[in-house]
């Protein structure tokens, strides 16, 4: 058996492989607590957070800042935290992001960033197509280090009120194929039925894995209290959450179950230049 400090090594790179390589087979994207507590069913949801998909929607001028943290699986050694930017200079709306994650010897560091051109669709519906360029480094000590570029596009899209659908194609075009991003489609509608009340639904499909759909819920209890629930296949997964805006500051929270490795906590804070508004 090998010494308890090189198992808890070889753990926990084989779960930093997990997050990092194979997001359908695994569990959340890593885009705050926000996308975490909706099980990223979010591809073609409203947010103005940056999630799983490039493109972003908004009609308003805003400018977001935001910090999360999470521990995958619980586990002490192994953490994961980032921060992103949103703003809407002009017409466009942009995003960056920079996170890392440790574990022991093993580092990673990642950027992203988003561009988001509106295009006019008739008189009021808005066809929001974007494109992500993403940076990862990767670090062992003492076994070098390596990189890689990636380009990943989506668009979100009104067909009705309240009602959108969204799209998006992650790392279709890669600079370093010996570090494998994953290469995912997803597919995915939002629906607010009722005021207060989100249903999302999103499938996605990496090659060589089963689709997995992502379904999600959100409920406004209170004007400034939001509740999240969500669900997964291929794995069963169960998430939830829960959001709370005071004035220009807003704090989300989730928390996720996987069916074979557990738990995984994670908190985000927003700070928001400019008041929301319902979309």
């Amino acid at each position: 058996m090998p010494h308890p400090f090189v198992q808890t090594i070889l753990i926990a790179l084989g779960i930093a492989r997990l997050i990092t390589i194979s997001p359908c087979q695994a569990q959340t994207l890593n885009y705050g607590a926000l996308h975490s507590g909706l099980a990223d069913a979010t591809v073609a949801f409203p947010a103005q957070v940056a999630g799983p998909n490039p493109a972003l929607y908004t009609t308003e001028d805003v400018q977001v800042f935001s910090v999360y943290t999470t521990r995958p699986y619980n586990i002490k050694a192994l953490t994961h935290s980032g921060l992103s930017a949103t703003l809407t200079p002009g017409r466009m709306i942009i995003s960056s992001s920079l996170s890392s994650m440790q574990v022991y010897a093993y580092r990673q560091l990642s950027t992203e960033t988003s561009m988001t051109f509106p295009v006019r669709a008739g008189t009021s519906r808005r066809f929001m197509p974007g494109f992500r360029l993403t940076s990862r480094h990767v670090a062992i000590d003492g076994h070098g280090s390596t990189s890689t570029f990636a380009l990943s596009a989506g668009f979100i899209v009104p067909v009705h009120h309240n009602i959108y659908l969204g799209a998006s194609a992650r790392h279709i075009v890669q600079s370093n194929l010996q570090l494998h991003l994953p290469r995912t489609l997803g597919v995915g509608f939002a629906a607010k039925p009722h005021a207060g009340f989100w249903l999302m639904s999103t499938v996605y499909h990496e090659p060589g894995y089963q689709p997995a759909l992502h379904t999600a819920l959100q409920v406004m209890v209170q004007k400034a209290i939001q509740l999240r629930y969500g669900i997964t296949t291929n794995p069963l997964r169960w998430t939830g959450g829960f959001g709370i805006r005071l004035a220009t500051i807003e704090f989300d929270a989730a928390i996720e179950r996987h069916v074979l490795l557990g738990w995984t906590p994670e908190l985000s804070i927003n700070l928001v230049r400019m008041r929301r508004k319902d979309l």
